[in-house]
């Protein structure tokens, strides 16, 4: 059996920048580090060896039921950390984070959690469930061995609003792989003038609907100005 020093734990290769960046990590540190997806969906193009990736095994679409999953995932998780030998998690949204640091009590493997939106914006929209991940987040993160967030607001969210010391919180921004060229073709003739908002198109998450709020307010003073969204996602 392999030894794997460390583990990178995504919900699945579905959804935007969080688990597209778990993967980039992977993909960097795998002769080291093992894949491990709470659910087995792949949007991502993935060039993976079987042998070299764990899924939990939750195929739920229903948020409470997936929640409730999560202690079983933990367990699972688990068994794999002591199966591999392994010293390090890290992992990427919510739902990986609380299975990581569940498992942390199991094996006391050193548990290293990101963040990649402030937990408490992006949830409070999403009503009981919402506030149950904002609940459990805020009694397990503090127990995380260190935390990773993109950006200083969500640093500055974790350190007043879940307790976590300066010290244990690192401002990390999302990499950007300069060696490859984009596969993306720009299909459109473009203004001389536009703003561009570059993310996944989904409004619970990126907010879309405020960009387009905010640009119908100067859209008068600018009128040769255009707004142009980069990205793909279910509310195109």
């Amino acid at each position: 059996m392999n030894e794997k020093y460390g583990m990178i734990l995504v919900p699945s290769l579905a959804g935007g920048g969080a688990e597209k960046s778990g993967l980039d990590l992977y993909n960097e540190l795998k002769k080291n580090y093992r894949l491990v997806l709470i659910e087995s969906v792949f949007d991502f193009p993935i060039d993976v060896q079987k042998e070299n990736v764990s899924i939990l095994g939750s195929e739920h679409k229903n948020p409470l039921v997936k929640m409730a999953y999560i202690p079983i995932a933990s367990i699972k998780l688990a068994m794999l950390i002591r199966k591999f030998k392994t010293k390090l998690v890290m992992s990427y949204t919510e739902e990986a984070n609380i299975v990581n640091v569940l498992a942390k009590f199991l094996t006391g493997h050193k548990a290293v959690i990101s963040q990649h939106a402030p937990p408490d914006w992006q949830y409070h929209r999403k009503g009981f469930f919402g506030r149950i991940v904002l609940l459990v987040g805020r009694i397990f993160f503090k127990k995380a061995d260190h935390v990773i967030a993109v950006s200083d607001g969500i640093k500055k969210s974790f350190i007043e609003n879940y307790c976590i010391s300066d010290e244990r919180v690192s401002m990390i921004p999302n990499p950007i792989k300069l060696s490859q060229p984009s596969d993306a073709v720009i299909q459109t003739e473009l203004p001389s003038r536009f703003m561009l908002h570059v993310a996944r198109i989904t409004f619970v998450q990126k907010t879309q609907d405020k960009v387009l709020k905010a640009f119908s307010k100067i859209a008068d003073k600018f009128p040769d100005c255009a707004l142009v969204f980069a990205g793909v996602g279910p509310d195109m």
